[in-house]
């Protein structure tokens, strides 16, 4: 199970609402590498970056060995 399906869990909502697919897929282009590229997403909000734009952050660094 993935970080999003856990805090989906966690919350009780669709993985969805922690983050929308379309995010996902520009997130893993693996272009984006800092918070502030992250903070440029369209449709990821405020709201929700403001509780995952870290997270997300370290999950791309890991992903991609740095």
């Amino acid at each position: 199970m993935g970080w999003r399906d856990v805090e989906a869990r966690r919350r009780g909502v669709n993985e969805q609402v922690v983050l929308p697919g379309h995010c996902i897929r520009r997130l893993a282009e693996g272009e984006l590498k800092t918070a502030d590229q992250i903070l440029d997403v369209k449709g990821l909000g405020n709201a929700r970056l403001s509780d995952t734009h870290r997270k997300l952050s370290r999950i791309l660094q890991e992903d991609t060995g740095e």
